[in-house]
């Protein structure tokens, strides 16, 4: 069973549209990843992009630190999650499918984690956990999870791009 909160304009106005302009840019640097979580099917929309902003124990973009003194006081005042440490933060771009393609179930880590998915664009695209339930997309909204519960991904229909930037933290 899958337990999750939803926060809706969980940044202020000001701070989520520095971090969306930042992330929407001709000059951001996109990785390719040949396969969403961990499993390469074959399957041909079963690719994305991604920029780190943090990991293995090393900021690697400058927006790391504008992340971190924006998202923390809003996950303690909102979701009452205080920042120990950061394990990994990276920006998702799921490019446009024909149709919604749901990626396969996985966890972020197998030890205890929070996940904490921020949406930066509104699309028809989601995030679905093990049980079925469906948390849709929308900007500013941060869905906050259990990083060892299984969910999964997808693409959207009605926009270029799904994006999101995926926070893990102890």
């Amino acid at each position: 069973m899958s337990n999750y909160r939803v926060f809706d304009n969980f940044l202020p106005d000001d701070q989520f549209n520095y971090i969306a302009n930042s992330v929407v840019r001709d000059d951001f640097l996109w990785n390719f990843n040949n396969s969403v979580a961990f499993n390469d099917t074959g399957q041909d929309n079963n690719y994305y992009f991604t920029h780190s902003f943090y990991d293995k124990g090393t900021p690697i973009c400058p927006l790391y630190n504008y992340l971190v003194d924006a998202v923390a006081p809003c996950l303690l005042e909102k979701a009452g999650i205080e920042l120990r440490a950061v394990i990994r933060i990276k920006c998702n771009l799921y490019p446009r499918t024909e149709k919604v393609v749901a990626h396969d179930l996985h966890a972020d880590y197998l030890f205890p984690n929070h996940s904490c998915l921020l949406g930066i664009n509104d699309n028809d695209g989601y995030t679905m956990f093990e049980n079925g339930d469906k948390v849709e997309s929308r900007a500013n909204r941060m869905v906050v999870f259990n990083g060892q519960d299984n969910h999964c991904s997808t693409t959207c229909t009605d926009q270029k791009v799904r994006l999101n930037i995926n926070f893990n933290l102890v």
